[in-house]
């Protein structure tokens, strides 16, 4: 009887174990175990200047955003900086949680130099259309411990944050690869 218990205590630890590990997240920092949430990446553009990896990065903000002056908040073209505050809609398939359902804001920076860029995403703020339902700072664990009651529904809405944060990262890096219409057009 107690091989047999001490095996099930094993297999549990073990499943506890791989449940932590999960190598498909998206590339996000964790400053000092405050499990912060901010993605960040320093991308390389072999061949293309910093003038040109800016004027991509505006024409992303264009398609990427309904109304891209609304957003940007900083264009310095010379110090090859864009600051921007975008946000999503986060919506909730099940009635029980109608109440969270809301937006959530965020900071996107983006810093050009010749040959690579870096973007920086962070600073979320979940706001739901309900006030009495907001999470609001969703930043880190530290913030986040206001709402252990509520854990399994942060855990979603952060998880879904992650997710359509790693689209906007791959339509990001997909679009800045790409040469704009002046270059392809060169007469």
């Amino acid at each position: 009887m107690y091989k047999i218990l001490s095996l099930v205590f094993l297999l549990y630890l073990f499943s506890i174990g791989q449940d932590t590990v999960n190598n498909n997240q998206p590339k996000s920092v964790d400053k000092d175990n405050t499990f912060l949430l901010e993605f960040t990446d320093v991308v390389s553009v072999d061949g293309t200047d910093k003038k040109e990896l800016y004027k991509r990065a505006i024409l992303w903000f264009a398609e990427c955003f309904k109304n891209s002056n609304e957003v940007i908040q900083v264009k310095d073209q010379e110090a090859g900086e864009i600051v921007g505050k975008g946000n999503f809609v986060y919506s909730h398939n099940t009635s029980i949680q109608a109440c969270r359902e809301g937006v959530i804001n965020f900071t996107i920076k983006i810093y050009t130099k010749d040959g690579r860029y870096k973007y920086i995403i962070s600073d979320f703020y979940h706001k739901a259309y309900n006030p009495s339902c907001s999470f609001g700072d969703l930043n880190t664990a530290e913030e986040r411990e206001k709402y252990l009651t509520n854990k399994k529904h942060l855990n979603k809405l952060i998880k879904k944050t992650r997710q359509t944060i790693e689209t906007t990262i791959i339509n990001l890096k997909d679009f800045m690869n790409r040469a704009t219409e002046s270059q392809k057009d060169n007469w």
